[in-house]
């Protein structure tokens, strides 16, 4: 806010707002917005498990760590990536309801809720365009799908919009029948989608060589059903390790990773194998740590 004053006040008028995240990303090793997002988000999640965990009796943490919280949410909210912002919002319930499940009170419930509705409240109020941004940005022109060369201005009204994210993964979801069960092969996938827009018309898609944005999507079309299926016992993993230790911070990360995907393909990034492996490998630590059989009793 400090460095990149400019985009903050174009944040607040609502002018592209999308590029004070992007580039307080790429001033961090040219990070992508979407990865470091989610990074920050499940740091932002973390802070409040750990919130839960520590003791009242150690306060001054307690009050630490809670600042980190909001700090970190409102972090995610400047980066402004739309699914990190909704998985935010949705694991801080999540872990909060998951921590009091059995002992959730009337007054606990209405304090947590106040408390994240005066900060959406207070962070809408400053940027306004936040509203804007998730109802008709986002879902305009949903009449367009395959069609965006009709729009009059694709680079202004669709560039980033909804409707070009489900144009693209109709085109890799057309193209990947062609191969359905081994795919195109790995180095293929990406010149094979741009052939694509080429040979079905869809100039503006092929102007700006979109990648596909859906991992899911993406392995379809390089590995066909095969790699599908691999991927799907990847992603699950997690969940399967989260709901055996009853870890809610692990199922969060893995629901969070799941519907992360949908939007982006992190596993072809170095950054996201690397996050998601370490955080497998951990969470598959803490599960054989809790199976008896793998350890010598003393």
């Amino acid at each position: 806010m400090v460095l990149y004053q400019d985009n903050i006040i174009n944040y607040f008028n609502g002018i592209d707002v999308w590029d004070m995240g992007y580039s307080f990303s790429r001033s961090i090793d040219n990070n992508h917005a979407p990865a470091l997002n989610l990074i920050v988000s499940f740091c932002c999640i973390s802070s409040l498990y750990n919130f839960y965990k520590i003791t009242s009796k150690r306060r001054f943490e307690k009050i630490i760590i809670f600042i980190t919280y909001i700090m970190l949410l409102g972090f995610v909210f400047l980066i402004n990536t739309r699914i990190a912002v909704c998985s935010s919002i949705l694991g801080s319930i999540f872990i909060t309801l998951y921590k009091f499940k059995s002992s959730f009170t009337i007054k606990q419930s209405v304090l947590i809720t106040a408390i994240v509705f005066i900060f959406i409240v207070i962070f809408i109020t400053l940027f306004p365009y936040t509203i804007k941004k998730y109802t008709t940005v986002s879902f305009g022109n949903m009449d367009k799908i395959g069609k965006l060369d009709e729009v009059e201005n694709p680079e202004g009204e669709i560039y980033n919009s909804l409707v070009t994210r489900i144009s693209i993964w109709k085109s890799a979801l057309d193209l990947s029948k062609r191969n359905i069960w081994f795919g195109v092969g790995a180095s293929d996938g990406k010149r094979k989608l741009f052939d694509y827009y080429y040979e079905t018309d869809q100039m503006f898609l092929f102007k700006y060589k979109f990648p596909v944005h859906n991992q899911y999507l993406d392995y379809l079309i390089r590995f066909g059903i095969v790699g599908m299926v691999l991927l799907i016992i990847f992603m699950a993993l997690p969940l399967y390790i989260g709901f055996k230790l009853h870890n809610s911070l692990i199922i969060y990360y893995s629901l969070s990773f799941i519907v992360a995907n949908i939007t982006d393909d992190f596993l072809i990034r170095f950054d996201g194998i690397v996050f998601s492996c370490i955080l497998v490998s951990f969470f598959g630590y803490l599960y054989v740590r809790n199976q008896d059989k793998y350890f010598l009793k003393e």
